[in-house]
């Protein structure tokens, strides 16, 4: 299947202009040319094509001289649960992995945060929003959940703003964690309750870091296993935290 990214409201019987980055898409990943004298280029292609936005709508329809035709507008089956991650800025490598893990997850956002032990996050910062905005887009072509995943810069930890459960993830371990920290979401919807996952740089938080943790009365939560990069907990993190809410 193929499927567009139109941030545009859907109506069906509407045609919508797609843009110059998704032109690009569909001559250079797709092979689907522009045609004039084709009817309908999806049908020739025999694919069917689906466009998303940013509003959670998908519509199915084709394609002709440059324009969506839209036939019918639908409703996924694959849900956006109510779950942000909270990530001190990683590197590009690790950056796209992680925005690829959480788009095909489901989960909703991601804040990218200047760690105690971030190199130079203000000049990166931008330019990190702006790459895990566009891997967001690609992923959501292949994962076809509704919507991309909304990315929004931060400042430092103490300054976020977060909203429902909040669990702080240490790689060490703490005599405040408890299982029940993670298991407590259990007696109700993840798709209606939300929940943060805080990620910190593999070289470990700071004390001052520990400290606004402590303060705040975040969830502690530990892995037991010596080595644990950022690209592995991540989607081990925010699967628990849907899982536990289902």
């Amino acid at each position: 299947m193929i499927r567009i990214y139109i941030d545009e409201d859907f109506q069906p019987g509407i045609s919508l202009t797609i843009s110059k980055d998704e032109s690009h898409y569909l001559r250079v990943n797709r092979h689907v040319a522009k045609r004039p004298q084709a009817k309908r280029q999806s049908e020739e292609a025999g694919e069917t094509i689906e466009a998303f936005n940013s509003r959670g709508q998908v519509a199915e329809g084709y394609l002709k001289e440059g324009l969506f035709y839209i036939e019918r507008v639908k409703v996924s089956p694959f849900p956006i649960y109510p779950v942000t991650l909270a990530l001190e800025i990683p590197d590009n490598a690790a950056l796209e992995s992680v925005v690829r893990s959480a788009s095909e997850l489901g989960a909703e956002r991601l804040i990218l945060f200047e760690g105690d032990r971030s190199q130079a996050a203000d000049s990166r910062m931008s330019a990190a929003v702006k790459r895990a905005l566009r891997i967001a887009k690609e992923s959501m072509r292949q994962s076809a959940r509704p919507r991309p995943l909304l990315v929004e810069a931060g400042k430092k930890l103490e300054s976020l703003t977060l909203s429902g459960s909040t669990f702080f993830l240490d790689e060490v371990e703490s005599q405040q964690e408890s299982e029940a920290n993670i298991t407590s979401r259990r007696n109700s919807s993840a798709r209606e309750n939300p929940a943060t996952v805080i990620v910190g740089p593999e070289g470990g938080w700071s004390s001052r870091e520990r400290d606004v943790c402590r303060e705040r009365a975040w969830h502690i939560r530990h892995y037991k296993t010596p080595i644990l990069r950022v690209v592995t907990i991540v989607p081990v993190a925010l699967f628990d935290m849907i899982r536990a809410g289902e």
